[in-house]
């Protein structure tokens, strides 16, 4: 597949990759609803949460996609949609293989193989950052920080069943919900705040899902990212 050229583009993938998880969920959700007769209850709301941790983890692999292109964008010397140029510690990199090998530190590293590891903790993304460039758009604060770590924890949650992925796991419903008992993670992913909730930064209209919020959350530090300016568009 083709990688986004430009800032535009990357950001026009990721809230297409957005829009295509919701409208996924969506579309379940419906087929769910035309066949209830048929369906039993329990075993409706059972696949409704398997097709939010289905969707989750596709957000999150979306994310971080997002993420290593735009720190490849930048580290070539693109300008942000907004027209800013982040001041790169080394100068005059054109080609995406040289950039790749700073951003992982591999010599040998392969972009069709390999991976960057750091990008579920935005710590290491903005210490990354903080050695590349002589400021930048990843400066992640404290809050944003335990964001991620509790999307890390669900993502963790649906994928494994050690008992350090499920004692993590139940600190993010202590943080979300505040219940300490056994929660599948969809079903966490289902829980709503009828009520305003800070976000990280930001303040959120009740209403939503959790796995919404992640999704309007990640919508917007993205624009964050690509703007390299802060966005008054809470919205997908």
């Amino acid at each position: 597949m083709k990688r986004p050229s430009n800032f535009v583009e990357t950001l026009n993938e990721f809230i297409g990759e957005i829009k295509a998880i919701l409208d996924l969920v969506e579309d379940f959700s419906n087929m769910l609803e035309q066949s209830n007769t048929l369906i039993e209850t329990s075993r409706s709301k059972l696949r409704m949460e398997q097709i939010h941790e289905f969707a989750f983890l596709r957000l999150i692999l979306s994310w971080e996609e997002f993420l290593e292109r735009t720190l490849v964008l930048y580290m070539m010397g693109k300008k942000s949609a907004g027209g800013y140029q982040l001041d790169v510690k080394v100068k005059n990199i054109e080609d995406e293989e040289i950039a790749y090998i700073l951003l992982s530190g591999k010599r040998n590293f392969d972009i069709n193989r390999d991976y960057l590891p750091y990008l579920s903790d935005p710590r290491d993304v903005k210490k990354i950052a903080n050695a590349l460039f002589h400021s930048h758009c990843y400066d992640f604060s404290d809050l944003d920080s335990a964001l991620f770590d509790y999307a890390r924890y669900i993502r963790n949650g649906i994928a494994h069943r050690s008992p350090s992925s499920k004692e993590n796991f139940r600190m993010a419903v202590e943080h979300f919900v505040g219940k300490k008992h056994d929660c599948a993670p969809g079903e966490l992913l289902l829980e709503k705040s009828e009520e305003d909730i800070m976000f990280g930064n930001y303040l959120l209209e009740g209403g939503y899902t959790y796995f919404g919020y992640y999704c309007l959350y990640f919508a917007y530090l993205a624009r964050e990212i690509v703007y390299y300016k802060k966005s008054k568009n809470l919205c997908i």
